[in-house]
């Protein structure tokens, strides 16, 4: 692949350090280059009303025991990571690996822990003003600020309205604060430890600080651990010193406790440490069970393209490559290769083919910046063989173009996107012969043009160099009408013997007189016009930073030079093409542009156009700040990316078909205070009701039904209280939500207070169904005796309100498992039907299911070490004895009355045999990607086949 330009517009100061000597990363705003990007994704999020795709790549992933957590490594791309402001990451230009879990941060005026000394001269207690982004393995994300209160204590406030805690643990300087850790704890009650940390010199104190924390470990809420994570930290030096420059924290292990791991390794270059790019990159990541079989692995491509003005390289990623775990070093099963712009976008100004002044300089339209896709993604070639190709453009934002200053500014040559220089003209002279010239100017009696003169004289005789003195320039010069005419000389060069210059004036058409004023010279006079387009204008300006996606288009092989789809999208106001719907907004990073209206057209098969709220919709508000009245900024958390407002779907004939429009009611989030950043003062607030009204067109009818959600408005539990569905023929159904709180009434115990003080505040334990007004059901989920599992589901009766125990949770083990349930109690919760459950593969798979008894009986049965046997499974023959273990036990004297099911797995992979009661078995079998091939019965027959079409890449 050829080498291409990549223009990012560096500024010289850096260029000029990168040339030099190491980067100190910990001199950026932000210091760490392989989390750079966590920023861009906060501030201007992956959304249609940004313009910026979701364009992710599913790599691998590790589950833990328990449901509720994984970590999925995915890379994400976003093009506005591809600017001078970001460095090029671990895993390429514009991508981002997800996974893990990482707090980044911003230097916002200064290190805040930057005066830790109370002895030094110029200490202070600085106000803190850095801004922390944080990332969890489930998707969530948000920012936060800490604050400096006036008794020289610390808060946090988490300024994205997430349902989250966040606490810290800080070292024993008390000077500033300095963090050692922080958790994060979720409203389900589990706990995201940060106890790992990178760090950065700066340069401001001579000293490291932390630059950002990582994942240490994920605990359940009874403190059980789920998922660990292991960081390869090196420490670099200043070349040819002693001082540590900075201290990198990588990730290189996931280990989910008892079911296996997942690695990754990188690839370091020092010389990279004086580039925009990291100097690490990621070249494998590798999934491995809990008794070191290969899963899976991944090897990463990169090449390196210099920058168009510098001459440092740029990493950019070109393959992943998904190898055999029978044989690594063999050919891949599946490739994934990427593509990147190599050239600009074409230019947007008229061409010109006369003689101008200047090229303008227009004082009201930013220049089309072509060059911004260069270096951007273009195309993704999928392990099918089929093809991805994303076109981007810059973006877009409303300016009046049709104002009297703009249009009066028409006059002269202020705007090439609407204006052109055309050639009108050639006359030649000759002032030995005549010294006039009639010229004739064709168009709309009284309306001027703009008109230029390329005036070229020459001596007819000339006089060469003069010897021993200065000479001067030869006497030429042109009056129009007798002088009537003014014109304004924009270009002149000459010597005694010639003259060349470029002259601008008005004039109206009609015939005129040109005088050539010279003796004895000869030449030519090209004339142009200044063409301007006629009125309305397009009122849009090219914004300084980002790109939106124009099409995307899908190929069935990369050999196919037609798309068969070909999604478009325009951002125009709503049946107005010359009005662009964007908007320039302020965020952290700067300023972006988000778009109130987005129509999607997919082919010739109709389009969907999004209407959005942005924070323009909803205007600040004055209120007074320690003493100062300031703007507020309300909802901003909420309409930063776009909150939907309304979606329309029409066909290909141009008639609506359906529609959805949202109503919000909005609030700020309560418990929380306006708080300053780059985008002023603002306050996080939740959406407290959003009703939801669908209508379906349907020849001259309209179906409609409705949809209404309500929400609780307190800090840290922004839940989710109703849900009322009307359906178009009138039945209403509604479902209500409690959830644990802090509050004891009067006589009365609060039964879920302990599920408050875990955190647990998302846990929904009381759900109500009502249909037309009548109860139809209504539960209660009991945590008794200060469990943090469930140990119960309660139901009430609608017609006379007696409860009923419909399912008891009897008995788990140490690590959260359930181990007995009873169903089908009497009335008095005695009774029922018991199921217990012996698990294996280091007690993390459910092995044995015994319907209708209690754990006591499994207890009676003579013991067979299961725990031992599972952790043995690594193959067929162990898992023959595995299986030769679990019939004997199956079939055993004591269980004879009772219904047993058996499980063997493949970990990490899935099921690999369940053997029912009756002893009927199916056995999974698996390919080398890891996918389901065939489900066998017990005789051998294939009672399922599966198949993939994959294609080799080059």
């Amino acid at each position: 692949m050829r080498s291409i330009k990549i223009l990012l517009g560096i500024t010289i100061c850096i260029l000029s350090h990168v040339k030099a000597q190491q980067l100190n990363y910990g001199d950026f705003p932000k210091p760490v280059p392989s989390v750079s990007s966590m920023e861009t994704y906060q501030e201007t999020p992956v959304a249609m009303a940004t313009g910026v795709p979701d364009i992710k790549i599913p790599i691998t992933g590790i589950s833990s025991s328990d449901s509720y957590i994984a970590d999925r490594l995915i890379l994400s791309y976003n093009p506005n990571s591809v600017n001078e402001a970001e460095f090029v990451n671990d895993s390429g230009l514009g991508w981002s690996a997800l996974g893990g879990g990482i707090i980044s941060r911003k230097i916002v005026n200064g290190l805040d822990e930057r005066f830790s000394d109370v002895g030094a001269t110029n200490y202070q207690k600085n106000k803190f003003d850095d801004i922390f982004y944080y990332n969890l393995p489930t998707g969530k994300g948000g920012k936060f600020k800490i604050y400096r209160r006036p008794d020289d204590s610390f808060e946090i406030t988490e300024l994205s309205g997430n349902n989250i805690k966040i606490d810290f643990t800080r070292n024993n300087n008390m000077a500033t604060l300095i963090v050692d850790s922080f958790t994060i704890t979720d409203d389900k009650g589990y706990k995201y430890i940060f106890n790992d940390y990178s760090q950065s010199l700066y340069s401001g104190s001579n000293k490291l600080y932390r630059s950002a924390y990582f994942l240490s470990s994920i605990k359940n809420p009874n403190n059980v651990e789920l998922l660990t994570y292991e960081y390869r930290k090196d420490f670099r030096n200043i070349t040819g010193t002693s001082t540590v420059l900075y201290q990198s924290c990588k990730l290189k292990k996931i280990n989910a406790i008892g079911i296996g791991n997942l690695t990754i390794d990188y690839t370091f270059d020092e010389n990279l440490e004086k580039t925009m790019n990291d100097p690490y990159s990621i070249s494998k990541i590798a999934l491995q069970n809990n008794y070191g079989r290969s899963l899976s692995q991944y090897n990463f491509d990169y090449t390196y393209y210099k920058f168009s003005n510098v001459t440092a390289d740029i990493r950019l990623l070109t393959r992943i490559r998904k190898m055999n775990p029978a044989n690594l070093n063999g050919s891949p099963l599946e490739t994934t290769a990427f593509e990147y712009n190599e050239t600009g976008l074409p230019a947007k100004e008229l061409i010109s083919d006369g003689y101008a002044c200047d090229v303008p300089q227009s004082g009201f339209r930013n220049s089309f910046p072509k060059d911004r896709i260069i270096g951007v993604l273009k195309k993704i070639t999928l392990p099918t063989g089929g093809v991805q190709e994303y076109v981007f453009e810059p973006n877009e934002y409303f300016t009046d173009m049709n104002t009297p200053e703009y249009l009066n500014s028409l006059t002269e040559y202020t705007d090439p996107y609407v204006q052109y220089v055309k050639y009108n003209n050639s006359l030649d002279f000759n002032t030995s012969s005549a010294n006039l010239i009639r010229w004739k100017l064709s168009g709309t009696a009284g309306q001027k043009k703009r008109i230029y003169f390329r005036f070229y004289a020459g001596r007819n005789t000339p006089i060469g160099p003069i010897i021993g003195g200065s000479g001067g320039l030869l006497n030429a010069n042109i009056k129009i009408n007798g002088g009537a005419v003014p014109f304004t000389v924009c270009k002149q060069e000459g010597t005694i013997d010639s003259y060349n210059a470029i002259i601008s004036f008005e004039i109206t058409p009609g015939t005129h007189i040109i005088e050539v004023v010279g003796v004895d010279i000869s030449g030519n006079i090209d004339i142009s016009e200044l063409v301007t387009n006629p009125p309305p204008y397009a009122n849009l300006n090219y914004s300084e930073t980002g790109l939106r996606i124009k099409n995307i288009l899908y190929y069935g092989s990369s050999s196919q030079s037609a798309p068969e789809k070909n999604i478009t999208y325009t951002y125009n106001k709503l049946n107005d093409p010359l009005n662009t719907s964007g908007s320039v907004f302020t965020n952290e990073n700067g300023t972006y542009v988000l778009y109130s209206n987005v129509k999607v057209t997919t082919d010739n098969n109709g389009y969907t156009v999004y209407s959005f709220k942005t924070p323009a919709d909803y205007p600040e508000t004055p209120q007074q700040i320690e003493g100062n009245f300031v703007n507020v900024k309300h909802y901003f958390n909420l309409t930063q990316g776009g909150l939907l407002d309304k979606t329309e779907i029409y066909n290909s004939l141009d008639q609506k078909v359906a529609s959805t429009e949202n109503t919000y009611e909005l609030a700020d989030l309560k418990g929380t205070v306006p708080t300053l950043s780059n985008v002023g003062y603002t306050i996080p607030g939740m959406v407290k009701k959003v009703t939801e009204i669908e209508k379906n067109h349907i020849s001259s009818q309209v179906i409609e039904s409705k949809k209404e959600l309500e929400f609780d408005n307190s800090l840290w539990v922004f839940q989710l209280l109703k849900i009322k569905n009307t359906s178009s023929d009138g039945n209403i159904y509604e479902k209500m939500m409690k959830y644990p709180n802090n509050k004891v009434l009067e006589g009365q115990e609060n039964e879920y207070a302990h599920l408050w003080n875990a955190n647990m505040r998302g846990v929904a334990v009381s759900t109500t169904e009502i249909n037309n007004g009548k109860i139809i059901s209504s539960t209660d989920i009991k945590f008794d005796n200060g469990s943090l599992y469930p140990t119960s589901i309660v139901g009430t009766n609608p017609n006379d309100n007696s409860k009923k125990i419909l399912i008891k949770y009897d008995l788990y083990d140490e690590r959260g498992n359930l181990k007995q349930f009873t169903k089908d109690l009497d009335p008095n919760g005695g009774g029922g039907n018991t199921t217990a459950i012996i698990y294996g593969y280091n007690n993390t798979l459910p092995i044995i299911q015994v319907e209708g008894a209690n754990y006591d009986v499994l207890n009676s049965i003579p013991g067979i070490d299961f725990n031992t046997l599972t952790n043995q499974d690594v193959d067929e023959v162990s898992e023959k004895v595995l299986l030769k273990s679990l019939d004997e036990y199956r079939t055993h004297e004591g269980l004879k009355k009772f219904m047993v099911t058996t499980y063997t797995y493949d970990p990490m992979l899935g099921v690999t045999t369940v053997t029912a009661p009756n002893g009927m078995r199916q056995s999974y079998q698996y390919d080398q990607n890891g996918k389901l091939k065939s489900v066998i019965d017990v005789n051998g027959n294939i009672v399922k086949d599966f198949r993939y079409n994959l294609k080799p890449q080059p």
